[in-house]
């Protein structure tokens, strides 16, 4: 299971993928507006935090946090 995290305003949404990747879209346009690799399996879980920071977790059992 993929799971995604809201930001706070709403404005954007995260969401990991079975590419290693994870995706930041713009709720407003629908558009992809950052793609941030660096895990090496899928990324399972995203939080967005409080807006300093995101983290996402892997299946390859690493948390990255930026």
């Amino acid at each position: 299971m993929i799971r995604g995290s809201w930001s706070k305003d709403g404005l954007y949404v995260a969401c990991g993928s079975i590419d290693k990747c994870v995706y930041i879209w713009d709720t407003a346009t629908r558009k992809i507006v950052q793609r941030l690799g660096g895990h090496t399996g899928t990324v399972t879980q995203v939080s967005m935090g409080d807006g300093n920071f995101m983290a996402s977790a892997s299946n390859d059992k690493t948390v990255i946090v930026s």
